[in-house]
């Protein structure tokens, strides 16, 4: 069976008082759509993009065009070769984050081909409920923590 091919790799950035998003988009040229996370921001307040570009623009300029044409069911093969040629650039960082948001949104591209969730690709849910939980960044006062713990709660 031969896979759709990858026709484009798009970013999505979210800025918000809070928390900066960066989500990736992969088009297949079925017309089908995954989407991925590269990057969840910090809460710093800041309300730029500044936090995010580097990892946009690898997104865009170095792994969007090596991308392009390849088989968008070929997951694991491509996320080998991706994370093989940008070695020059670090094996951990920016390339890295771009090159998850790709691979998440690959996961999910194919989850909607087949009719499943993503996460029954990678064996299935291990619980029927978890107790949520919100990530802080490091905060280095107790009323950092207290400010942060109650807006997080406010949030739901």
């Amino acid at each position: 069976m031969t896979m759709p091919k990858i026709t484009a790799v798009r970013c999505r950035p979210f800025v918000h008082p809070r928390l900066q998003q960066l989500l990736v988009e992969v088009e297949s040229d079925d017309g089908l759509v995954g989407i991925g996370e590269a990057w969840w921001g910090i809460a710093t307040g800041d309300k730029s993009d500044a936090a995010f570009r580097p990892i946009q623009s690898a997104i865009e300029s170095l792994f969007a065009p090596r991308c392009i044409g390849h088989d968008a069911g070929a997951i694991e093969g491509l996320w080998f070769d991706l994370a093989d040629w940008s070695a020059r650039y670090g094996d951990g960082g920016i390339a890295m984050m771009a090159l998850s948001g790709i691979d998440l949104a690959l996961w999910d591209l194919l989850g909607k081909r087949l009719g499943v969730p993503a996460t029954q690709l990678l064996g299935g849910a291990a619980h029927e409920r978890l107790p949520a939980y919100a990530s802080l960044p490091p905060l280095r006062t107790l009323d950092a923590v207290v400010h942060e713990c109650r807006s997080a709660q406010a949030a739901g």
